[in-house]
């Protein structure tokens, strides 16, 4: 049986400093070195703390020892420290383990007819978003057959919610995920209805993607602004400049780097990255569309989506929304 609580720890690092005092360029590189800290996304390493508990009904016929067999939550990894206190403390309560390929096998010299409780933190190593359940088995050392599984799954809480945060702000990205629509098979109407009425976006974007990063939980995509037809909070962005664009890794949609040219609106981030460049988050409250090339847009059966979507940047460029 496991269960499990979990809380924020902040690992801090503490400087030692000299007596003797500093010269001007190690001042300059000490000053240089705290705005680049601060500048850092301050995450707060997270932990689950696993409660293990074993017991055997009289009426088995299961001869005492034991291995539990835990499949760790992914992107978890147990505590060294805390386990080797379990094996070589007083009470010795389990005579060895092994750590591999995201599992935990604890071994028991004994299981008796009391309950027996052994506990143990995991840290969050990989971020993972959404973390699936796992397994654990506890099964009799001598007659494998002999055994009982159980699932469990994280904490329900929004401990494990994929977030950005810049300094003390942090920006929850665990909406549902944005869809990618393509040029030559939207309505006319659907962009103005979805700019200016139903979500009603802070932002218009023509895009061209450079790179594409898995970091942590998401996907970031690097993109280059073509052409900026409306802007809010990010005011001196312009044509040219590079702003980051994140997407929960678990969503299938994929930009694609290259000459793809896409129509992107949405809200406004809440974060910055370390040159204090907004930082914005694709949900489905983003419209993302993938222009049609150039050559697609020259044959007939295509002309009026082309002309759609042009005639509404241009419009979306000079009148924004009517309303």
């Amino acid at each position: 049986q496991s269960d499990y609580n979990y809380e924020y720890e902040d690992e801090e690092e503490e400087d030692t400093m000299a007596d003797e005092p500093l010269e001007n360029i190690h001042w300059h590189d000490l000053r240089s070195r705290a705005r680049r800290d601060v500048s850092q996304l301050k995450e707060k390493q997270v932990k689950v703390v696993y409660s293990v508990g074993l017991w055997r009904k009289n009426k088995d016929r299961a001869t005492g020892m034991a291995i539990v067999d835990i499949t760790m939550l992914s992107g978890f990894e147990p505590s060294i420290q805390d386990l080797n206190k379990l094996k070589d403390g007083v009470e010795r309560y389990i005579s060895h383990y092994e750590i591999y390929g995201g599992r935990l096998l604890m071994y028991f010299d004994k299981v008796t007819s009391n309950r027996e409780l052994v506990t143990f933190e995991a840290y969050q190593t990989v971020k993972v978003s959404p973390l699936q359940p796992a397994s654990a088995i506890l099964y009799d050392f001598y007659e494998p057959g002999i055994k009982c599984r159980v699932f469990y799954s994280a904490p329900s809480r929004t401990t494990f919610i994929s977030k950005l945060c810049s300094e003390d702000v942090c920006q929850c990205a665990e909406g549902p995920c944005p869809k990618l629509r393509k040029t030559l098979f939207t309505e006319k109407n659907d962009r103005q209805e979805f700019a200016c009425y139903s979500p009603r976006v802070k932002y218009g974007y023509r895009v061209k993607v450079s790179e594409m990063n898995p970091v942590d939980a998401f996907i970031v995509y690097t993109v280059e602004m073509l052409q900026v037809l409306q802007k809010s909070a990010d005011e001196s962005l312009k044509a040219g400049d590079i702003r980051y664009f994140y997407q929960r890794a678990s969503c299938k949609m994929q930009l694609e780097p290259g000459k793809t040219e896409y129509l992107i609106m949405g809200q406004d981030g809440e974060t910055t990255d370390e040159k204090n460049r907004l930082r914005y988050v694709l949900e489905n409250n983003s419209w993302v569309e993938a222009l049609a090339s150039p050559e697609n847009c020259k044959a007939t059966r295509n002309r009026n989506k082309c002309t759609d979507v042009k005639n509404f940047m241009i419009d979306y460029s000079e009148n924004g929304c009517k309303v």
